[in-house]
């Protein structure tokens, strides 16, 4: 009689740690919220908006499946959420989750108090491989007069007694609260991975400072190498184009707003898992096809610079030839004219290196009789002469003349082809790019 009432006992204590447990691992529905349409293997998030405040009936959003790891801490009933002083959140927090409160709750507390930050502000997941759901906050000051406001992240991992604070990240003196924008596994090694960034805004662009941080065995690393902090207004992404389990974060840089960045291109950068160091590794920069005028140039001087003539050559040619016809800029007139001459000279440099003497000597007669004695383009001339006249010499000595006279000659060879003209988004051509 004893034996079945105390199995009785035990079940109704099971149906409670159960009904604990459902109320953490399974978000609630978003209501009115439309889940935007993604392609297989591939998660899109948008830039974090810049606002400083949430109303306090703003539905806190989810992105985590359903978890069927447990609650850490299980209580019926839990003291109310303590506001305080910004400094104070962190251990307010702490006390909150460790006794009872669900992720739901302290999301809806924070959006109360005002510091939840935008679109997300607690998500949990197993962080540590142990089986128990970590939860992972990110809370902005109020009092900040910051565009994006200061803020804090943390982490706070289940253990056998209850939840321990075990990451902080602060903002940085230019930089906003950081934000969750991924709490998945990125990896398949079965812990989640949380991917954040902490944004910064000039006066018309903004730009993200993304981290993966990772569980070692005994702390959190960031294991992103390189930076995206140079990737105007940019777009986050992760992607599984293998669908193994295994993610790759796909950043494309928008544009800066600023008319001082001059013409653009969308420029996409991927960092790709490396199993031997366990980070993610950054791949070069894949750069968008543009119809400037200066972009084809750029374009034509790397291949160059790859010894990819032909290509480079055929690049030079368009620029030179206006076939098919490009954009320029801020000066149609002067572009053109700059752009034609240099484009020309390279011309020139890749028929001499190529032993294509006559063809050369056609061009660098062309190119001194279509420009003017005295204006701005006369010095790519004398540079393709030079390069000619010394490589017929010793071919080991043109290319270095050239450099020489490019560096003693750079408002008229090199100010015209980069960021004085072209605006700082643009790169600067040097005298080891004219040769070789």
């Amino acid at each position: 009689m004893v034996f079945a009432k105390l199995k009785i006992f035990l079940g109704l204590i099971l149906l409670v740690f159960i009904a604990a447990c459902s109320s953490l691992g399974t978000p609630q529905a978003v209501q009115g919220q439309v889940e935007p349409t993604v392609q297989p293997g591939e998660t899109v998030f948008p830039t974090l908006p810049v606002t400083q405040s949430a109303p306090t009936d703003t539905p806190v959003p989810t992105q985590a499946a359903s978890l069927p790891n447990p609650l850490c801490v299980t209580s019926q009933s839990h003291p109310d959420f303590q506001r305080g002083d910004f400094g104070q959140y962190p251990q307010a927090i702490l006390r909150f989750l460790n006794g009872g409160a669900t992720v739901e709750e302290l999301s809806k507390s924070l959006y109360d108090a005002g510091v939840a930050s935008q679109p997300r502000t607690a998500m949990a997941d197993d962080m540590t491989g142990d089986g128990q759901q970590d939860v992972v906050v990110s809370i902005f000051n109020p009092n900040s007069r910051r565009i994006p406001p200061s803020g804090t992240l943390l982490i706070y991992v289940c253990e056998s007694s209850g939840y321990r604070q075990a990451f902080q990240l602060a903002t940085t003196e230019d930089q906003g609260a950081p934000g969750i924008r991924f709490l998945q596994d990125l990896n398949a090694d079965g812990k989640a991975d949380l991917v954040t960034s902490q944004g910064s805004c000039g006066a018309s662009t903004c730009f993200e400072a993304v981290q993966i941080l990772t569980w070692n065995g005994s702390e959190f690393d960031n294991a992103l190498e390189g930076s995206s902090a140079d990737l105007a207004d940019p777009d986050i992404q992760i992607k599984d184009p293998g669908s193994s389990g295994v993610y790759q974060l796909v950043i494309t840089a928008g544009g800066a707003g600023s008319l001082g960045a001059g013409p653009q291109r969308i420029v996409t950068r991927t960092w790709i898992y490396d199993p031997a160091s366990q980070h993610w590794k950054p791949g070069s920069d894949q750069v968008a096809s543009s119809t400037y005028r200066i972009h084809v140039l750029q374009d034509a001087d790397v291949a160059f610079k790859k010894g990819d003539y032909a290509l480079a050559e055929a690049l030079y040619r368009q620029v030179r030839d206006d076939q098919p016809a490009l954009a320029d800029w801020m000066d149609p007139v002067s572009e053109k004219a700059n752009l034609g001459a240099y484009a020309a000279f390279k011309i020139i440099v890749i028929e001499t290196v190529q032993k294509k003497s006559t063809q050369a000597q056609k061009d660098l007669a062309s190119i001194t009789g279509n420009v003017e004695a005295r204006s701005p383009q006369q010095a790519y001339v004398e540079m393709a002469r030079e390069f000619v006249s010394a490589y017929a010499v010793d071919p080991s000595t043109a290319c270095a003349i050239i450099k020489r006279y490019a560096a003693s000659h750079a408002g008229q060879v090199l100010d015209p082809l980069g960021s004085k003209v072209f605006g700082n988004s643009n790169r600067d051509i040097q005298p080891e790019d004219l040769c070789p």
